[in-house]
């Protein structure tokens, strides 16, 4: 049946940075918000406060999440034979009988892992609402596919590629072991 798994980990240090990254932006919202607080009810001032506080919301959730997933020991992406399982999207895996076909793609200086999807399979392989918003976005803005970062995780694209190389061709039934 082929070779086990590629299972690729969090990089502590890598989504520490993050972490920082977002409280600095976090702080940045937080002073935003307060200088609009200065100056209300000036339109101005009032848009400050709703972006500042906005952004407040939307980085603090995403602090939260990566440090969370920070102490997270099981690995977050797995590409094996009976498909990919990014933690990150959602706890089911994508199958390859979904999989159209499978690049590396860019949007600027960073790289990603692109899963062209049979038309109707994204609703079964992602189940976050989040990930579907998500991937309709990237759609209309076009970079259509499900996108597999390396963002906070010890590995770099040409690693997943590989994994994908690898157990692509190697279809089983079945999913992941939990």
């Amino acid at each position: 049946m082929g070779e086990p798994a590629t299972a690729f980990h969090r990089s502590f240090w890598r989504t520490l940075g993050w972490i920082v990254a977002g409280l600095a932006l976090i702080a940045a919202c937080l002073m935003m918000a307060v200088s609009g607080l200065d100056g209300l009810p000036h339109p101005l001032a009032v848009a400050y406060l709703l972006l500042g506080a906005l952004g407040l919301a939307l980085f603090s959730a995403g602090v939260l999440r990566l440090v969370w997933q920070l102490f997270q020991r099981r690995p977050i992406v797995l590409i094996g034979p009976w498909g990919v399982l990014d933690r990150r999207l959602s706890p089911r895996t994508i199958p390859w009988l979904s999989v159209a076909s499978v690049r590396v793609t860019g949007v600027g200086r960073q790289r990603f892992l692109t899963l062209d999807l049979f038309p109707g399979a994204e609703r079964a392989a992602l189940s976050s609402r989040s990930a579907r918003i998500l991937l309709r976005v990237n759609r209309r803005t076009g970079y259509p596919g499900v996108h597999i970062g390396t963002v906070g995780l010890r590995c770099r694209v040409e690693d997943l590629a590989e994994a994908v190389l690898r157990h692509r061709n190697d279809v089983a039934p079945g999913g992941p072991p939990r």
